[in-house]
């Protein structure tokens, strides 16, 4: 939870019940209502958005890092190597069950958000990028549809000039506009082929653990993560 308190504390005994109750290893608060700025709940609303579009694994929307996890939980996060930690992100790429608990976050009662915009938008701009490869996809996207585009304007272009008795103004323009759209088309595609083996190399890089072990039989270990409590 943020230490500001503006996450009520005494919503940890309910989510603890929830927890037990439901045999759960995660309960995550889900903010169903905001008292910020017009201008942080849209920043908010937009981002949550395009995430949950773009990442592979997306998290709830409008969850944020508050919750409570059991000891499983937090084995599972703590083993993983990476540095920079969209907590949200990890808790659901963990894939254990987990349950959202929505609650109304009150107004902050004293004090300045320490979290300026651009501080959102750096964090924001982390958990993209940490939990999605889609973005280096563009470039393959964008020479597709412009080596597309050449090809189907040379075909236009060739049979204007075999069936039909129509002189251009500009004779070579076409031609010009055709070898442009396919010569950035192609430039296009290899950056979106480099785009993939960057993306493969970003996930390696991660070095997250290809499965998680939910327990073990028969098996001594001090490092399982069958423990609840």
């Amino acid at each position: 939870m943020d230490a500001d308190l503006q996450d009520e504390p005494e919503v940890l005994l309910d989510m603890y019940r929830t927890l037990r109750s439901d045999n759960v290893d995660i309960v995550y608060a889900v903010r169903t209502a905001r008292r910020d700025t017009r201008l942080r709940r849209f920043f908010y609303f937009l981002f949550y958005r395009l995430y949950v579009y773009l990442a592979d694994i997306p998290a709830q929307a409008d969850s944020g890092d508050f919750c409570v996890m059991s000891r499983r939980a937090v084995r599972v996060l703590l083993s993983l190597p990476e540095k920079l930690r969209f907590v949200r992100g990890l808790r659901a790429w963990t894939g254990l069950p987990s349950k959202p608990f929505p609650i109304s976050r009150p107004a902050r009662a004293a004090g300045r958000p320490q979290y300026s915009l651009r501080k959102l938008a750096r964090l924001a701009f982390s958990g993209l990028t940490s939990f999605s490869t889609r973005p280096l996809r563009l470039g393959f996207i964008c020479g597709t549809l412009l080596c597309l585009g050449a090809l189907i304007g040379a075909l236009t272009y060739l049979g204007i000039a075999l069936f039909t008795d129509i002189h251009l103004t500009a004779p070579g323009f076409s031609t010009l506009v055709i070898a442009l759209l396919f010569s950035n088309g192609l430039v296009f595609l290899y950056l979106g082929v480099l785009g993939e083996y960057i993306g493969q190399m970003f996930m390696e890089v991660k070095a997250r653990p290809s499965f998680i072990v939910e327990r073990t039989i028969n098996i001594e270990t001090t490092q399982g993560f069958d423990e609840r409590d």
